[in-house]
């Protein structure tokens, strides 16, 4: 039988120390693409194949370690601080925690940052190239005055996990609101409503609405309603569109993707699941009624993840060809949508 390759074959090869293969092995940022690059190579020439016995023994020595400091990235969010957007909005705090997480098993810091009209983007990257921050990640942002074209990105590896984020052609992770609209539609068609109707937010990149489409697709004409769009800043006109849409068009189920839609309902009389049923697209928002829980918290881990790779890899700027890393979301029953079917 020949003898099994290992990584002190591959270090005499290179002529490094076993530990450096080890580290180049697991993408480990400190070593040099150069090194790893040329340890990687001489593994494929020499045959290298881990042994999972020994894999799975270091694999868990590695996990019940404390981690050693790889780096720091920055977490940066626009007008309000990244602690009062979790304050107001659970959402945040999910990709937060998700993120921070993982940062913490890698060995990542996670340092934030907020910028406005006051705290220019010029302003924080001076304080990154000083503390030598590569790695950064954008959250859902919600204020139009800040252009990403200003950014220097040459100088970092960039996620962003929403499409709100503009003006900024890198890496995406984000849930897949397309999937979810399909599911969304499927679901309460099982649980026996047959006219459903969709009421949703007038934004181009909320991709909700085509997943609920589709599912429309094959359903008889006399059960098709069109959907409704709604601007997302408040008026005093939603009130009487809302209710002469329903009067119309006579749903028993509601799909909605639209913040103030449970207010606007009250305001027209209307009581869930009494009158109408209701599902919604982001149930974190609305604890307690049916629809889609994002599972916001593993798009913070899979972007932090994506992150760490990018850093590694020193994959720093706009890449020629950008990734969109879709998370499914998962289907909750509620209160407000009551299954029909015995």
């Amino acid at each position: 039988m020949p003898k099994r390759i290992s990584q002190s074959d591959i270090a005499k090869q290179v002529g490094v120390n076993a530990s450096t293969v080890s580290r180049a092995l697991h993408n480990d940022p400190r070593i040099t693409a150069e090194v790893r690059n040329r340890i990687l190579e001489a593994a494929q020439k020499l045959g290298y194949r881990p042994d999972p016995a020994v894999s799975a023994l270091a694999n868990y020595r590695w996990k019940s370690k404390p981690r050693n400091y790889s780096g720091t990235v920055a977490w940066i969010t626009v007008g309000d601080s990244p602690r009062e957007l979790r304050r107001k909005f659970p959402e945040y705090d999910l990709y937060w925690t998700g993120a921070k997480t993982c940062a913490d098993r890698f060995g990542y810091r996670i340092e934030e940052f907020s910028i406005t009209e006051k705290t220019t983007l010029s302003q924080i990257e001076k304080i990154l190239y000083a503390r030598n921050v590569k790695g950064l990640l954008l959250p859902p942002e919600h204020h139009p005055f800040l252009e990403w074209g200003q950014l220097h990105d040459a100088n970092y590896s960039i996620v962003r996990l929403s499409r709100s984020v503009h003006n900024l052609e890198v890496h995406l992770v984000t849930t897949n609101l397309t999937a979810d609209g399909l599911l969304a539609f499927r679901k309460i068609h099982e649980h026996g409503y047959k006219r459903i109707g969709f009421v949703g937010i007038k934004v181009e990149n909320r991709l909700f609405y085509p997943g609920f489409s589709w599912g429309q697709h094959n359903q008889p004409q006399s059960e098709y309603i069109p959907p409704l769009f709604l601007d997302g800043f408040p008026s005093e006109q939603h009130p009487e569109v809302l209710a002469q849409w329903i009067e119309q068009y006579k749903p028993d189920a509601i799909l909605e993707d639209f913040a103030g839609f449970y207010d606007l309902l009250e305001q027209i009389g209307y009581r869930i699941p009494t009158d109408i049923a209701v599902a919604t697209q982001n149930t974190l928002r609305n604890p307690g009624t049916a629809g889609i829980l994002q599972n916001l918290e593993e798009v913070g881990r899979v972007a932090m993840l994506i992150l760490i790779s990018l850093i590694s890899d020193h994959d720093y700027g706009i890449p020629p060809i950008s990734r969109q890393v879709l998370v499914k979301g998962t289907w909750t029953d509620g209160a407000s949508l009551p299954s029909l079917v015995n």
